[in-house]
């Protein structure tokens, strides 16, 4: 495991990432096992989690897209009473920088309007608000579509 303990979810964390997904969101919002196992299996995506120990405290989905510089950001999941303590930045960090790695020069998210937390997540990552995407979830709630490039990471990669 990483000195940071993300780690690369495989298939073995199947249970702690259902667990965290019902712990983290409401039933509508939630990936099923099923698509889940698939995400974790068989997506063209990368699927970090933070550890503690054997507990997994926070995920990031990330999907890719064959022939596309762009990745994007599927759902970041923390447990309620591990909220606020930085884990969702930190796996946002380093999956941004796991984009960059494979060639991507963006990174995308969709982030619903009334969710105050993710959005500054983003905001404070230095994601710019690229439009808004009206009745863009179930409920018909509005989201909000942010975009980072990546450029500035690719390099300071190659250099650092």
């Amino acid at each position: 495991m990483a000195a940071s303990g993300i780690v690369r979810l495989t298939d073995h964390h199947l249970g702690a990432l259902i667990a965290l997904e019902q712990a983290a969101f409401m039933p509508a919002d939630q990936q099923s096992p099923r698509s889940l196992r698939y995400l974790l299996v068989k997506a063209h995506a990368d699927i970090w989690g933070k550890m503690q120990k054997a507990d997994l405290l926070a995920s990031i989905i990330v999907l890719y897209r064959r022939g596309s510089e762009v990745a994007r950001v599927y759902s970041i999941a923390t447990d309620q009473c591990r909220r606020q303590k930085g884990l969702g930045r930190q796996l946002l960090r380093h999956a941004e920088q796991a984009a960059a790695t494979k060639g991507c020069r963006r990174m995308r998210a969709e982030v619903r309007e009334n969710n105050p937390a993710s959005r500054r997540l983003f905001e404070h990552a230095g994601y710019d608000l690229i439009g808004r995407l009206p009745g863009y979830y179930p409920n018909g709630e509005d989201g909000m579509h942010y975009e980072k490039q990546l450029t500035a990471i690719r390099s300071g990669a190659a250099h650092g």
